[in-house]
């Protein structure tokens, strides 16, 4: 399930941030309101502010709270935004409790799931179970980011679906490729656990087709669709190696053409007799035929 992080450090910020709201959060004894004043900020300046103090505190806590469980405090002043993904958040603590306690915190949120919120303490708090050592520490902080990095993960990983799905391969690539970058292992749980790199490549491999059919009607992308077709050959995908003998073929690259039908059809000894024609046109030096039905018939 999808993480909302909170962080709490001890620092003072200069960034300039944008919209704001405040909220009171509790009380405490002796009288006064415990308020917190939220700011959205970018996913930017939240990565440089735990850069700046992902080693600077050794004292930390944890704990886990579900959607459901998540419930908005009485508003003070500003409006509430209604979030729809991921956001990040700066929330200052004010009142008494700021004091004794990290005056900030840090957001990090998905609109439909829950939240792990790992608080950082100042000097003034470093008591009873709140007191974590070094070795702990890093254990805490680096089960942090791996939450952190899979939470992002599926998130470009679904991006990447909606994108693949709507035949925009441009940001499907893109996205599947930062889920791969956030973790390597991401599958798709709802669909046979396909892989994000399998998605990848099926990506490549069709953005390729379209090059390919652009290349063949207006004598555009030729190099966009080889690259795309070599990306799918790395990763051992050899379908493409039947296209890019297509694409040699449409730009009389009768040689080329003739290696990749032949390690095509070496591959692949029963595949239709129609690749046979295409080989043998091209060990020819013929053109391509007039066969729009193969070309589309990759997607």
């Amino acid at each position: 399930m999808k993480k909302i992080y909170i962080l709490l450090f001890a620092f003072c910020s200069t960034i300039s941030y944008s919209q704001t709201w405040v909220e009171r959060i509790g009380s405490i004894s002796g009288g006064g309101n415990i308020t917190l004043e939220y700011t959205v900020i970018t996913k930017d300046q939240f990565d440089r502010l735990i850069q700046q103090n992902a080693s600077t505190n050794g004292f930390c806590r944890i704990d886990y709270i579900d959607v459901l469980q998540i419930r908005s405090s009485p508003l003070v002043s500003g409006t509430r935004p209604v979030f729809n993904g991921f956001y990040y958040l700066l929330a200052r603590t004010r009142g008494r409790l700021a004091e004794n306690r990290s005056g900030t915190t840090l957001i990090y949120g998905h609109s439909n799931s829950g939240r792990m919120e790992l608080e950082f303490y100042n000097l003034a708090m470093l008591q009873g179970d709140v007191r974590v050592n070094s070795n702990e520490y890093t254990n805490r902080w680096n089960q942090f980011v791996g939450w952190v990095n899979a939470a992002q993960a599926r998130y470009h990983f679904e991006e990447g679906e909606k994108a693949r799905s709507a035949g925009d391969y441009d940001t499907a690539i893109i996205e599947f490729t930062n889920a791969l970058d956030l973790d390597p292992n991401i599958t798709d749980i709802t669909n046979n656990r396909i892989s994000a790199y399998d998605q990848l490549t099926s990506a490549y491999f069709h953005r390729g087709i379209h090059y390919l059919w652009t290349y063949r009607i207006e004598r555009t992308n030729y190099d966009r669709a080889l690259a795309d077709f070599n990306q799918c050959l790395r990763r051992n995908y050899y379908r493409a190696l039947l296209y890019r003998a297509v694409l040699y073929h449409i730009a009389g690259e009768y040689t080329k053409a003739v290696e990749d039908y032949r390690a095509h059809l070496n591959m692949n000894p029963s595949f239709t007799e129609e690749v046979r024609q295409f080989l043998n046109l091209a060990r020819r030096r013929r053109p391509f035929p007039d066969n729009d039905r193969f070309i589309f018939g990759g997607t």
